[in-house]
């Protein structure tokens, strides 16, 4: 099985690295940089992708075209807003929330002309995720990630979309884009966050910079064994 594993920051993608225990090997492609490794019989291709939503489609679309993957995953952190800080989030669905074309069609917040609401992550992915992540002794959520080209700090900024998505468990920058593409290829996709703060805590921006490793190297534990699964 080809695999590609799409990270934003290059601390995610060193968590990712450092748990399947390779080194090197580097290539820039299109501005990112792309590891390519054989293990547990399948070929995987980790990119770091750069910060946001054009960044995260251009990196999927990649895999997808030149590699050929059969699977898109998504690994890193994440912005909360009721879970405690570590909590892996696991993607049922995944939205964009700074979307709105409402008066242009027939069509709901946070959705796309000609598009669906939500992306539905792959079933068996998701399962197999949530059996992995009990086993380890992580905790964690299924819900909808929502995704937008901002760093979300005022839950009110938010509002309107949580009003209508009260299952929304993680906001980030790329995971709707990642798998916008992945939906057009008709390809399964996952994606995994580790919640490195709280969009509703006043110390938002110091638990950010705290526990930002960390999580990543949560969301990169369960994301090996994931692969390893497959």
């Amino acid at each position: 099985m080809r695999i590609g594993i799409i990270s934003a920051m290059a601390v995610e993608q060193t968590a990712l690295l450092e748990h399947f225990n390779v080194k090197g090997n580097t290539k820039r492609v299109h501005g990112m940089d792309i590891v390519r490794f054989e293990v547990f019989k399948h070929t995987v291709f980790c990119v770091l992708s750069g910060i946001g939503k054009v960044n995260a489609a251009l990196s999927a679309a990649m895999l997808l075209q030149t590699y050929q993957c059969d699977v898109i995953l998504n690994s890193g952190v994440a912005g909360g807003i009721k879970q405690p800080i570590g909590t892996i989030v696991l993607s049922s669905e995944v939205a964009y929330h700074d979307v709105d074309v409402t008066n242009f069609g027939n069509y709901q917040l946070g959705q796309l002309p000609n598009m669906p609401l939500k992306f539905r992550a792959d079933t068996a992915l998701l399962d197999a995720s949530k059996t992995i992540a009990s086993s380890l002794g992580l905790m964690y959520k299924s819900g909808l990630i929502a995704s937008g080209d901002q760093f979300v700090t005022r839950l009110q900024s938010i509002q309107d979309f949580l009003n209508k998505h009260a299952d929304l468990e993680a906001i980030d920058m790329e995971a709707a884009a990642i798998a916008h593409a992945a939906y057009n290829a008709k390809v399964p996709f996952l994606v995994i966050r580790s919640i490195s703060d709280s969009i509703v805590s006043d110390n938002q921006q110091e638990d950010y910079e705290t526990f930002f490793k960390e999580s990543a190297h949560k969301a990169a534990k369960l994301m090996g064994h994931l692969v390893a699964s497959l």
